[in-house]
C-alpha cells in the first residue's frame, strides 16, 4: 500500500470557515456530495446541541457554530471516518465543499502564523488569506487580507503577506551547500591564501629571468 492510499484510509478531520451562513440542509447536502456517500450518512448539528440526539455512527460528522454577523458565517467542525470517500486531507475536504456549497471556504496554512488561512472559492481559486480572531466573543471574525481577490470577500485587502514571506524559506540549493560545506567565510580565506601563493611564484619567477 502506498502512502497515498494510507492517507486516503486515514480519518480527516477539518475546522473550516465559511463565508455564507448555510443551514443545516444545505451542509448535510454539500457534506454529502464532497464526501460522496448519501444524505443519511451525514450528522449535522449545532455544536451547542444536545449530544445524545445525534448519530455519533455516521461516517460524517459536522458541528456548526453560528459566527457573529457583520463577518464569516459558520465555523465547520467536521470529522470524516477512515476509509471514507477517499479524501486525502482538510485542503481537499475544503474545495470539494466549497464547490458544492456555493461559498468560499477557509482552512488553516499548517506551520504559519494562527492568522494565516487558505481561502478556496467555490470555483476552485485557492488563495492566502489573513484572519485575526476577535478580541471580544461579539465580535465579526473578518478576513483582514487576501493574496488574489476573492468575490465573497470584497472589503479584504488584496496584497502579499508579508508573513508568509518571512516563513517561508527559499532554498538555494548550491549556496546553502557551499556554506555547509565551508562555513564562516573560511572558504573566502583559502581563496584568497591560494592566489596570494600565485602571486608569489610568479613574482619569484619574474626575479629569477632578470638575474
Amino acid at each position: 500500500m502506498t502512502e497515498e492510499d494510507l492517507r486516503r484510509e486515514a480519518p480527516v478531520t477539518g475546522d473550516l470557515f465559511t463565508v455564507g451562513l448555510l443551514e443545516p440542509d444545505v451542509l448535510v447536502a454539500a457534506l454529502a456530495g464532497a464526501v460522496g456517500v448519501a444524505p443519511g450518512k451525514v450528522d449535522v448539528a449545532d455544536a451547542d446541541a444536545n449530544p445524545e440526539a445525534r448519530n455519533w455512527d455516521a461516517p460524517v460528522l459536522c458541528a456548526y457554530t453560528r459566527l457573529p454577523a457583520g463577518g464569516l458565517g459558520l465555523l465547520l467542525d467536521v470529522y470524516v471516518a477512515e476509509g471514507t470517500g477517499g479524501i486525502p486531507d482538510e485542503a481537499e475536504l475544503a474545495r470539494r465543499f466549497a464547490a458544492r456549497a456555493g461559498t468560499t471556504v477557509l482552512y488553516p496554512a499548517e506551520a504559519f502564523p494562527p492568522s494565516a488561512y487558505w481561502a478556496v472559492t467555490a470555483d476552485g481559486l485557492v488563495t492566502r488569506a489573513r484572519l485575526y480572531e476577535p478580541e471580544e466573543h461579539e465580535d465579526a471574525y473578518v478576513v483582514d487580507a487576501v493574496e488574489a481577490p476573492v468575490p465573497d470577500l470584497p472589503e479584504a485587502r488584496v496584497t502579499v503577506l508579508p508573513e508568509i514571506l518571512r516563513d517561508e524559506r527559499i532554498e538555494f540549493p548550491v549556496t546553502d551547500a557551499f556554506t555547509t560545506a565551508v562555513p564562516d567565510g573560511s572558504a573566502g580565506s583559502e581563496a584568497g591564501s591560494e592566489a596570494d601563493g600565485e602571486t608569489d611564484a610568479e613574482t619569484d619567477a619574474e626575479t629569477g629571468e632578470q638575474t
